[in-house]
């Protein structure tokens, strides 16, 4: 369900007729960065020393621009050029673009160039592949994803790919993270991000020079930020987050609009109201259930007790099952339809869950988390997605008491590694 993860994305091919639809700025912009390579331009001999050791792939450009129209449309342009060294930069000359309701994949374009940056091949329409976007932890999603590769193996080679996406929302807004991992090199990289003057935004940049480079042009304000030579870093056990070490910029609008709902990002309590729309109503119980909460419950009198008993309800009687359709990484199924199919992913089994304690007269709180054992890079002071899972939070008088849904075998307040000791 993360904006995180989101650094995720048919039509003709880009060409000027699309671009006299743009305004000034954009044409200005996208001259230079769709203008292909000529032949040498790529070689492997222009490449600085101090980039290629330790390094297996260099992104040679980096080129980004987001232009945002309206709360309901932007435009995503990035053009990028890596050169793999060996083997283990294979993954870094291959190109993924989801792309579902949220946002659609307008065209692609690549090319592939030898050692000396001689163009060796284009890349066909029919050499995309339309895939389906099902992560291996779903059962079905509405997401795909446009994939290609050159599947070359003459070291050193490079490819370069021309994007364009159109996202029907500003909750996904992209972030700028030029450098892979430790075994990346970045000789040039810049993010331009349009947008008018009444269109606020925050950001933080990690290991970023100074302020973006910020010009007008009519109604609009242009934001540029521009890095270059990032060398490759050893990687050492037990280091910092990587978005600590490297050079980025992190990106959240002060409001946003998503599948007709309407939300501000400028503040962790309006994140928490958005979250809030987005859940109301969807904690109804059958009949039913409501009678069944009540027979497991009412002789009881000690609330961690009613907890645990109707935290091992839902273990018996739920099952997590994936589901990711319309806007469901962020809004959970109904409680009455986990209740008829008994399964749901961890936003509608904690809403389910959170709907049995309502039922019981126990308050909790449905909670947005990172998960994963060693995710635990977190900005408190940067309000935005940051999260990808859900868990339930039920404070008590002197005591809180979390809740894994998902889990079929923990016990009433045990998370574990996948959620424990983080924000």
């Amino acid at each position: 369900m993360s904006k995180l993860f989101l650094r995720k994305r048919n039509s003709a091919m880009f060409g000027f007729r699309e671009i006299n639809q743009f305004c000034p700025i954009i044409i200005a912009l996208l001259t230079g960065i769709f203008a292909h390579a000529g032949d040498g331009d790529y070689a492997i001999s222009k490449i600085p020393q101090d980039l290629l050791k330790n390094a297996n792939a260099i992104k040679r450009m980096d080129e980004t621009i987001l232009e945002i129209s309206s709360l309901n449309k932007v435009k995503w342009y990035q053009k990028f050029a890596v050169t793999v060294l060996n083997e283990n930069g294979d993954q870094y000359a291959q190109l993924y673009r989801s792309y579902d309701k949220l946002r659609s994949v307008e065209s692609i374009e690549g090319r592939l160039y030898d050692v000396n940056g001689k163009k060796l091949k284009n890349l066909k329409k029919t050499d995309i592949q339309d895939l389906s976007g099902i992560s291996e932890i779903s059962l079905y999603e509405d997401s795909r994803v446009k994939f290609h590769s050159f599947y070359y193996k003459a070291y050193p080679y490079t490819v370069e790919y021309e994007v364009q996406v159109v996202f029907n929302n500003t909750y996904l807004f992209p972030d700028w993270i030029p450098q892979y991992d430790e075994k990346v090199a970045v000789e040039q990289s810049s993010y331009s991000l349009i947008c008018s003057s009444n269109f606020k935004f925050h950001y933080k940049p990690f290991n970023y020079p100074g302020d973006p480079k910020v010009t007008e042009e009519k109604n609009d304000n242009v934001y540029k930020w521009e890095i270059k030579n990032l060398s490759p870093m050893a990687d050492q056990f037990a280091s910092p987050p990587w978005e600590t070490r490297t050079t980025c910029v992190f990106f959240s609008p002060d409001k946003f609009e998503i599948s007709g709902y309407s939300g501000e990002a400028g503040s962790w309590d309006n994140l928490g109201r958005f979250q809030y729309e987005l859940n109301k109503g969807r904690d109804q119980l059958p009949p039913a259930i409501k009678q069944t909460v009540h027979a497991l419950t009412d002789q009881v009198v000690d609330p961690k007790e009613k907890i645990r008993i109707l935290y091992e309800y839902l273990q018996k009687n739920t099952r997590y099952i994936s589901i990711q359709l319309g806007i469901g990484g962020f809004q959970p199924f109904p409680a009455s339809e986990v209740a008829t199919k008994s399964y749901g992913d961890c936003k509608a089994l904690s809403n389910y869950m959170y709907a049995l304690l309502k039922e019981a007269n126990i308050k909790s709180c449905y909670t947005e988390i990172k998960s994963g054992k060693d995710e635990k890079f977190f900005m408190p002071d940067f309000p935005s997605d940051q999260f990808d899972h859900i868990i339930l939070c039920v404070p008590l008088r002197i005591d809180t008491v979390w809740l894994e849904c998902t889990s079929q075998a923990l016990p009433a307040g045990y998370l574990g590694g996948f959620t424990a000791d983080r924000f």
